[in-house]
């Protein structure tokens, strides 16, 4: 989960990798998007749904509506991120999973087949995978 703090790291990052921003040591919670970063109503909306991609969430656009500061999206975010309860999952499983593709596709190369379906599901902290082919 992230915190409030690594919230703003990556805002910073993407400001200063997305949208030009060249001092991001400036830009602070009390940071106004419109009067500080010059942004207009496009930009914001284009800067929230950068931050949808980056975090795998789909904010609702009421609460957009809302975003003034630094801080309303910093909060709007941390909301999220515990309302929605993104678990990670640990490295084991993942290693997990990608030694067991890895043993399949190595079976699968053996075969005559032509197509082959992979379709990992994540549900918590789980990660499954099934494996069909043609």
């Amino acid at each position: 989960m992230s915190s409030k703090k690594d919230i703003l790291k990556d805002i910073k990052k993407i400001l200063e990798n997305n949208y030009g921003v060249e001092d991001t040591s400036k830009i602070t919670n009390d940071t106004s998007l419109r009067d500080d970063l010059d942004f207009d109503s496009l930009e914001i909306l284009d800067f929230i749904l950068t931050l949808e991609h980056q975090y795998q969430l789909d904010i609702d656009s009421c609460d957009v509506a809302e975003i003034r500061k630094i801080s309303d999206i910093v909060d709007l975010l941390f909301e999220y991120i515990n309302k929605t309860g993104k678990a990670t999952i640990s490295k084991e499983t993942t290693s997990k999973v990608v030694k067991a593709l890895e043993k399949e596709l190595k079976e699968f190369s053996k075969t005559s087949n032509k197509t082959m379906v992979i379709e990992i599901t994540k549900e918590d902290a789980d990660l499954t995978y099934s494996v069909k082919t043609y």
